[in-house]
């Protein structure tokens, strides 16, 4: 089976973004990027994945990666926001073995509230809470990540730790077997799982207008996601490397 956990690349971009949200001014930059994740689907390797970017913010808007947002309460580094997310999770038809009877798993647009705060003088707290807006998933994830920017040379490093809660309608749509689905009678739904996970971002100004970026990141499901037929590891891992071009606006 081949199953692309996308969902990643969002998770990945929203770390990096933390940089770019407090840069001074409008801009918007436009970029490109390698992807290395490992999979945790059963019978799945790890994957390379090339993509185009954009971020950017004007006034109080802001795009990063998959998430969009509207800050309606802003001062320094602390700011509340409304947030909108792609979810790009799927599990389509081209990726499964017909004899296993699997329903598709669809992409779905998540909205929110997101609060990103300092704590201190070197660390930043970002919260949020996201709920399924088409009914796909019909779950939601509650995030807590806090990081630490340091400026080292002319590098921008920003290590992270942090905890997601997702919903057992969110695990049971994603990692989950409805009764009868490949061949398991009683179905299988992992319930509402905490996963920890673990960040550090790199930011390097090749030159004034151009920026390398560099991510990595692992997720801790746990044993009740392991569980599922569907799943053959715990741990899922990502690398991204990039670069982008800043035009003020």
């Amino acid at each position: 089976m081949k199953f692309i956990n996308k969902s990643l690349v969002a998770v990945l971009l929203a770390t990096g973004s933390l940089p770019a949200l407090a840069a001074e001014g409008d801009y918007v930059s436009f970029g490109a990027g390698v992807l290395l994740f490992d999979q945790v689907y059963e019978g799945s390797d790890a994957d390379v994945v090339g993509f185009p970017f954009v971020q950017g913010q004007y006034g109080d808007f802001f795009l990063q990666g998959l998430t969009m947002g509207w800050s309606f309460l802003r001062e320094d580094a602390y700011r509340v926001s409304l947030l909108g997310n792609f979810r790009l999770n799927s599990l389509e038809s081209g990726d499964l073995d017909p004899a296993l009877a699997i329903d598709e798993r669809k992409r779905t647009f998540e909205a929110g509230v997101g609060v990103t705060m300092p704590l201190g003088e070197r660390l930043l707290l970002d919260s949020h809470a996201l709920f399924d807006v088409l009914d796909r998933h019909g779950g939601y994830e509650l995030g807590l990540r806090l990081s630490r920017p340091t400026i080292v040379g002319d590098f921008l490093l920003a290590p992270n730790i942090g905890v997601s809660l997702l919903s057992e309608d969110f695990t049971a749509y994603y990692y989950g077997l409805k009764p009868g689905e490949a061949g398991f009678a009683g179905g299988y739904e992992p319930g509402n799982v905490v996963v920890p996970q673990l960040g550090f971002s790199a930011i390097y100004p090749i030159t004034p207008s151009w920026t390398a970026t560099g991510l990595l990141g692992a997720r801790y499901l746990g044993s009740d996601i392991e569980d599922s037929p569907l799943v053959d590891a715990e741990w899922e891992s990502t690398l991204f490397l990039g670069v982008s071009y800043r035009l003020p606006l």
